[in-house]
């Protein structure tokens, strides 16, 4: 939205004159010819007779114009120290600089820099397009917030500190930054069945920066190329057995680890941890599981649980 700063008119030394007389309350003032003049800006009424003779400085009256439509002229009267008074038909009206414009234009522009010519935003700046064309960098302001209601285009942005969106929606934004989660079995899973592949149970969290992690499944956000890190620990492993860890999208396996036990791992290990990684090119709403099997005859298993012995991470690494 403009900020109304009034200008000069389209060229020097702009003159016309009133059609008909105006009391000192009219709004609307008719004039001769309004082609060159500009809103907003400032006139001068009776500053000089026909002649260009000088009148009085009473007599003189600033007003400030808001529109123009045709050769209507929507004012504000008696600015600049002046008064409003009655005015004849044919009364010279002048283009002018006044003091008022230079006030109006303070009152724009001191607010929002500082003395090195630098913005200040104490309040809600609101951007109706921005196009950028390589790459820009937003922080968030001391005070205040900067509201994007439409970008036009944007190549890269990153976001250095702060966003939020409490109440709203920020519609195809993506931060490298800001998707990310971890989540790890806190409940011990027991007694699963040979050969059977099982949802590994991840009830509690690292960190989940965005939200994305619910009821055992990170679901992407946004498309891209994300890093998904898993890693499974099996309790008491067995002999000339195998144990598998594996990554699902949407119940399909995208990655997949095995170890194989030799015939003395019962004195060797009490847990067996089986990892399995993957870089990954997912579509917006793709849910991500970590599962587990194994094959290690007519017996149950029990996963190991602790943060730092059964979890599964993603992260975001480019869009």
């Amino acid at each position: 939205m403009p900020a109304g700063i009034p200008r000069p008119s389209v060229d020097e030394n702009i003159s016309t004159t009133i059609s008909s007389g105006i009391s000192d309350v009219s709004t609307t003032i008719t004039v001769a010819d309004a082609s060159k003049i500009v809103s907003p800006c400032y006139l001068v009424i009776d500053r000089v007779d026909s002649a260009g003779a000088l009148k009085a400085t009473s007599l003189w009256e600033y007003v400030k114009v808001t529109n123009v439509a045709g050769s209507d002229l929507t004012t504000t009267r008696a600015q600049s120290g002046s008064t409003a008074q009655s005015h004849s038909a044919g009364a010279v009206v002048e283009a002018v600089v006044t003091s008022a414009m230079f006030e109006d234009w303070y009152a724009v522009l001191n607010p929002e820099h500082d003395s090195a010519g630098g913005h200040v935003i104490t309040g809600t700046m609101t951007i109706a397009g921005m196009n950028l064309a390589s790459v820009a960098t937003l922080a968030r302001a001391t005070s205040g917030y900067m509201n994007v209601p439409s970008l036009a285009s944007i190549a890269n942005l990153y976001v250095t500190s702060y966003i939020g969106a409490s109440g709203a929606s920020v519609v195809g934004f993506d931060s490298r930054t800001n998707v990310k989660a971890r989540a790890y079995q806190n409940t011990q899973q027991t007694n699963l069945t040979d050969t059977s592949v099982v949802t590994v149970t991840l009830d509690a969290e690292s960190y989940d920066v965005g939200g994305n992690f619910a009821s055992n499944t990170f679901t992407a956000p946004t498309a891209g190329y994300y890093l998904i890190n898993g890693l499974i620990t099996y309790s008491n492993p067995v002999a000339d057995s195998r144990y598998d860890a594996m990554i699902y999208a949407d119940g399909s396996s995208i990655a997949s680890s095995f170890h194989h036990t030799g015939s003395d791992v019962a004195t060797d290990k009490a847990n067996l941890g089986v990892n399995v990684t993957t870089i990954a090119y997912l579509t917006a709403t793709q849910a991500i599981t970590l599962r587990a099997r194994f094959f290690c005859g007519e017996r149950t298993v029990d996963i190991l649980n602790a943060a730092t012995v059964t979890y599964l991470e993603v992260h975001l690494l480019s869009i």
